[in-house]
Protein backbone atom coordinates (compact mmCIF):
# COMPACT_ATOMS: atom_id res chain seq x y z
CA UNK A 1 0.00 0.00 0.00
CA UNK A 2 2.82 2.42 0.83
CA UNK A 3 4.58 1.73 -2.47
CA UNK A 4 1.53 2.70 -4.49
CA UNK A 5 1.17 5.97 -2.60
CA UNK A 6 4.83 6.98 -3.14
CA UNK A 7 4.63 6.05 -6.80
CA UNK A 8 1.51 8.18 -7.15
CA UNK A 9 3.28 11.17 -5.53
CA UNK A 10 6.22 10.72 -7.92
CA UNK A 11 3.92 10.75 -10.94
CA UNK A 12 2.26 13.95 -9.68
CA UNK A 13 5.64 15.67 -9.33
CA UNK A 14 6.69 14.63 -12.85
CA UNK A 15 3.38 15.83 -14.27
CA UNK A 16 3.74 19.15 -12.45
CA UNK A 17 7.23 19.82 -13.79
CA UNK A 18 6.23 18.72 -17.28
CA UNK A 19 3.30 21.16 -17.28
CA UNK A 20 5.46 23.93 -15.79
CA UNK A 21 8.14 23.39 -18.46
CA UNK A 22 5.60 23.44 -21.28
CA UNK A 23 4.06 26.61 -19.86
CA UNK A 24 7.51 28.27 -19.66
CA UNK A 25 8.25 27.30 -23.28
CA UNK A 26 4.88 28.70 -24.37
CA UNK A 27 5.50 31.96 -22.49
CA UNK A 28 9.01 32.35 -23.90
CA UNK A 29 7.85 31.73 -27.46
CA UNK A 30 5.00 34.21 -27.08
CA UNK A 31 7.27 36.93 -25.65
CA UNK A 32 9.99 36.34 -28.24
CA UNK A 33 7.62 36.83 -31.16
CA UNK A 34 8.74 39.80 -33.31
CA UNK A 35 11.68 40.47 -30.99
CA UNK A 36 13.74 41.72 -33.95
CA UNK A 37 11.07 44.29 -34.87
CA UNK A 38 12.49 47.81 -35.24
CA UNK A 39 12.01 50.37 -32.43
CA UNK A 40 9.27 52.39 -34.18
CA UNK A 41 5.58 53.02 -33.79
CA UNK A 42 3.24 53.72 -30.91
CA UNK A 43 4.51 50.82 -28.82
CA UNK A 44 7.81 52.59 -28.28
CA UNK A 45 6.70 55.95 -26.89
CA UNK A 46 6.95 54.91 -23.23
CA UNK A 47 10.41 53.46 -23.73
CA UNK A 48 11.60 56.48 -25.69
CA UNK A 49 10.38 59.03 -23.14
CA UNK A 50 12.03 57.07 -20.33
CA UNK A 51 15.31 57.07 -22.21
CA UNK A 52 14.96 60.80 -22.89
CA UNK A 53 14.42 61.51 -19.17
CA UNK A 54 17.41 59.37 -18.19
CA UNK A 55 19.58 61.09 -20.80
CA UNK A 56 18.60 64.55 -19.52
CA UNK A 57 19.41 63.49 -15.92
CA UNK A 58 22.80 62.18 -17.03
CA UNK A 59 23.64 65.14 -19.25
CA UNK A 60 22.42 68.08 -17.13
CA UNK A 61 22.55 66.61 -13.62
CA UNK A 62 19.99 66.36 -10.86
CA UNK A 63 20.58 69.99 -9.84
CA UNK A 64 19.04 71.11 -13.13
CA UNK A 65 16.34 68.45 -13.50
CA UNK A 66 15.54 68.29 -9.75
CA UNK A 67 14.78 64.57 -10.16
CA UNK A 68 11.78 65.24 -12.38
CA UNK A 69 11.47 64.07 -15.99
CA UNK A 70 12.51 67.04 -18.08
CA UNK A 71 12.19 67.79 -21.79
CA UNK A 72 15.60 69.46 -21.94
CA UNK A 73 17.20 69.89 -25.34
CA UNK A 74 19.99 72.06 -26.63
CA UNK A 75 23.34 73.26 -25.36
CA UNK A 76 23.00 75.15 -23.04
CA UNK A 77 19.50 74.07 -21.99
CA UNK A 78 16.76 76.57 -21.24
CA UNK A 79 16.82 78.22 -17.84
CA UNK A 80 13.35 76.99 -16.81
CA UNK A 81 12.86 73.58 -18.40
CA UNK A 82 9.48 72.15 -19.29
CA UNK A 83 8.73 69.43 -16.73
CA UNK A 84 5.98 66.88 -16.53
Amino acid sequence: MKKDNSLNQSDKAVNFWLCAGLLAILLASTLARDITRPFTGLHSWAQASGAWAARSHARYGLGYTKGVSTFAVGQPPTENPKRY
